[in-house]
């Protein structure tokens, strides 16, 4: 579950598709929904209504065949946690904490240029 934004840069249907792994995305009519719920969050409406229908999206997913969801925009998890639908859910905005707590931390090696 991405934005349009984030669906044009590819990343991660490209990282998927070098795994072998097909992706879904939201249809125009989905890509709609997402960002009017996305501005909704933006604004402060987190309540049942927005929960409700962005897990319906979610759902819509899993409908035609994703067997994990990428929480691919920073609103997505603030009104969906990872147990909010039947298929693993995987928060871009936790994946990135943490790597760079493992970072600053030490655990894997701070990234080089060429």
């Amino acid at each position: 579950m991405t934005t349009p934004a984030g669906l044009a840069t590819e990343c991660y249907q490209r990282a998927l598709s070098d795994r072998g792994i097909e992706t879904v995305a939201h249809d125009d009519a989905g890509l709609e929904e997402l960002m009017k719920l996305v501005y909704s969050i933006k604004i402060g409406e987190t309540g049942p209504r927005v929960v409700a229908a962005m897990r319906r999206l979610a759902e819509g997913l899993v409908e035609r065949g994703a067997e994990c969801i990428i929480y691919g925009c920073t609103e997505i998890p603030i009104v969906l946690d990872a147990d909010a639908i039947d298929v693993p859910a995987l928060s871009s905005t936790d994946e990135l904490a943490k790597r760079a707590i493992a970072l600053a931390r030490g655990d894997e090696p701070l990234p080089r240029r060429e």
